[in-house]
């Protein structure tokens, strides 16, 4: 079962990289970046520059995120408001970003390497006295501390 679960899991990977690469060129236009390319490099004719006159204000297409907190991120950092200096609105996003990247923590999965570690602490154990610990118990909260 483990063996089946890995195999469906790198097969839906690879698939989801080669779908997302194939939609990348697609949306991407080539004609437009190509044109951009000569522009820089001094190799500007103008008679395309005339020809793709309509295509001047085009913009990258805006990507979709799993998560509405890494969207809100996004819009934080390079966002139309982001470059908004007013005191008021600056510490609101400042405060957003913060809530926002805190959440993000907890959505994060786990290491799959190394020892996974239990954080859940007794609070019985602290409020244990040492006349009533056994060694079992010590050994135990020795561990859990480690």
């Amino acid at each position: 079962m483990g063996k089946e679960l890995t195999k469906l899991r790198k097969n839906l990977l690879t698939d989801t990289r080669e779908t997302a690469r194939k939609d990348y060129f697609r949306i991407a236009p080539i004609l437009e970046v190509s044109r951009q390319i000569k522009q820089l490099l001094g190799k500007h004719e103008p008679d395309i520059a005339a020809n793709s006159s309509n295509d001047e204000d085009w913009e990258l297409p805006t990507p979709k995120y799993l998560f509405p907190k890494r969207a809100r991120l996004v819009e934080n950092f390079s966002g139309p408001e982001a470059e908004n200096y007013d005191e008021y609105k600056l510490l609101t996003r400042r405060i957003q970003v913060t809530k926002d990247m805190v959440a993000l923590l907890g959505l994060c999965e786990p290491s799959r390497r190394g020892k996974r570690v239990d954080w859940k602490f007794d609070d019985e154990t602290d409020e244990l006295q040492t006349s009533e610990r056994s060694p079992r118990l010590l050994k135990r909260i020795i561990w859990t501390v480690q």
